[in-house]
């Protein structure tokens, strides 16, 4: 969903537009009452091929951009049957996956691809040789900005094998990070996985220490990037400072060209048990941690708790009234503000005198506070223990789901097809708990927004997507809320809360804009957003897209 929540994105085999001729997965958006084909071309979009979105970040801020995979040919410079990566803006498809020397040869782009906010730029991975610099059959990290494709991961061995990861494109385009074991600069000696950053046509390492000395070990994976590209979390086993005294993992900060220790307190950080990353605010100023060492003091037990960092002091995040200390670890970080000062979770343990069961309950900490709140306002938890889905940018809504029927107009019953009992989206917003998943033709039967995928153990989908500010909320049933709906499948449903009056950030859009002419350069910027009457004026276009 886009940021503003005017636009969802969505697969789908079945034809629902008289332009869709094949019973081939496509990418569908959905804009108000309009419902546009994404996955076509000049020249395709009806063969034997599916379509599929490059997921979570695929969608530019503002929606008018949108990545996607197929095989199909959708533009003529497109010549092969392999997988290609194709940009759909203002109606017209463009291949992402090409350069001056390849594009159509038999290699197919890993599914791995990530747009930047303002859609300067797409990050994504390929083993073909797309420029004349890439010496290798390798899978490599390519960046294409304004038709130019640029090589990000050269160097290394010309036998190199290892597959990258793309942990994070900043928001305005300029800088990509990624993690390889490989090594691709000299003082790189340890062929384990390590944090690259790739701007303006320079590569550094950043997971080193303060002087720049890359960790002997390496870098665990799961590296974090803040959106705007401006600090990196990330986990190694290596002593980088002199506070880090063990050899057990702990949690980094790389930002600015400093290096600090995360996963430390005033009574702890050098235990035998190490720490894991958990989530960044989307401003960067917090960061996020689980651990079972006891880093202050209220913490006195051995299991894994939640933590905060930010200006230089640690909070436990999950403890309560009841103290928290009965070693039952935390389940899930749920989501948390955009300024990193509303959090949520879930956990087993009793943290307030309120949660009475014990199942996985939702709770939810503020800066400022010395304990965590329940959030469940009767009785019930959220039994399947993945329950927070979603929260706003401002923290005042939150989405999950539960088994537990919490208002009085949760039926349904009877999921056959579950393990389990039907799933529901409840949503919490000032104090009030609103059930998503029902509509005005709701039997409250069978309705599920969960569905049970077998392997050797049950897996459970269950998407959601929101607005930035939660008004706007997508996600999947198989209940029929609505008359239209006449199958027992699953479809794509919207609810919307309504809205007050919006004033557009002008300002942040121009922000935006003038790093975006900066990165992709005039003539470039001008192809993008065209000119007005005038002849001049693609600022002003760019504004308007993207306020």
């Amino acid at each position: 969903m886009s940021a503003d929540g005017s636009r969802s994105f969505f697969v789908t085999a079945e034809r629902l537009l008289a332009s869709d001729t094949d019973d081939q997965p496509d990418v569908y958006e959905r804009s108000g009452a309009a419902l546009i084909l994404v996955s076509t071309g000049a020249v395709g979009g009806n063969g034997p091929f599916a379509a599929g979105l490059a997921e979570f970040f695929g969608v530019s801020g503002n929606g008018a951009h949108v990545i996607f995979f197929t095989a199909e040919r959708l533009t003529l410079e497109d010549t092969d049957d392999r997988t290609d990566l194709y940009e759909r803006a203002d109606g017209v498809t463009r291949l992402v996956s090409t350069g001056p020397v390849g594009g159509n040869g038999t290699f197919a782009p890993a599914l791995g691809a990530r747009l930047s906010g303002n859609a300067a730029a797409i990050a994504f991975l390929t083993a073909e040789r797309l420029t004349a610099d890439d010496a290798n059959s390798a899978v490599d990290v390519y960046l294409r900005s304004g038709g130019v494709t640029t090589l990000l991961s050269g160097g290394g061995s010309p036998s190199r094998g290892a597959v990258p990861f793309i942990t994070g494109v900043s928001r305005d385009g300029r800088r990509v990070f990624f993690t390889l074991s490989d090594p691709l600069l000299p003082h790189d000696t340890n062929s384990q996985d390590d944090t690259y950053r790739w701007e303006a046509g320079s590569l550094t390492i950043e997971t080193v220490g303060p002087q720049g000395e890359v960790a002997p070990g390496g870098a665990f994976p799961g590296a974090l990037v803040d959106p705007d590209g401006e600090h990196l979390l990330f986990q190694t086993g290596s002593s980088l400072v002199p506070e880090d005294l063990d050899a057990e993992a702990d949690v980094y900060e790389r930002t600015g060209g400093t290096t600090r220790l995360v996963s430390v307190g005033p009574t702890g950080g050098n235990g035998p048990r190490g720490a894991s990353i958990a989530g960044i605010s989307g401003d960067g100023s917090h960061v996020f941690f689980s651990t079972e060492d006891a880093l202050v003091a209220p913490d006195g037990d051995t299991r894994r708790d939640l933590y905060v960092r930010a200006n230089g002091v640690t909070t436990l995040i999950s403890t309560g009234p009841l103290a928290g200390n009965a070693d039952l670890p935390v389940h899930q970080f749920g989501g948390v503000s955009h300024d990193g000062r509303r959090v949520y979770f879930t956990t087993r343990e009793r943290l307030t005198s309120e949660d009475t069961d014990g199942t996985h309950s939702a709770y939810e900490f503020v800066e400022g506070e010395t304990s965590a709140r329940w959030l469940a306002p009767t009785a019930g938890g959220i039994t399947f223990g993945i329950g927070i889905k979603a929260v706003s940018a401002d923290g005042a809504r939150v989405f999950f789901i539960t088994t537990a029927a919490l208002a009085a107009n949760d039926t349904d019953s009877g999921c056959t097809d579950q393990v389990g009992p039907c799933v529901d989206l409840y949503e919490l917003h000032e104090g009030k708990l609103t059930l998503i998943s029902t509509g005005p033709a709701d039997t409250g039967a069978t309705g599920t927004v969960c569905k049970v995928f077998f392997a050797s153990i049950p897996f459970l989908l269950c998407p959601v997507a929101i607005s930035d500010d939660g008004a706007d909320v997508a996600f999947w049933t198989n209940g029929r809320l609505v008359d239209g709906d006449t199958d027992a499948s699953f479809d794509l449903y919207r609810a919307s809360a309504p809205r007050g009056p919006v004033r557009a950030d002008y300002r942040n859009a121009a922000h935006f804009c003038r790093a975006e002419r900066a990165f992709l350069g005039g003539p470039a910027f001008r192809a993008r957003y065209g000119k007005n009457g005038k002849g001049s004026n693609a600022f002003g276009k760019c504004v308007k897209a993207n306020h």
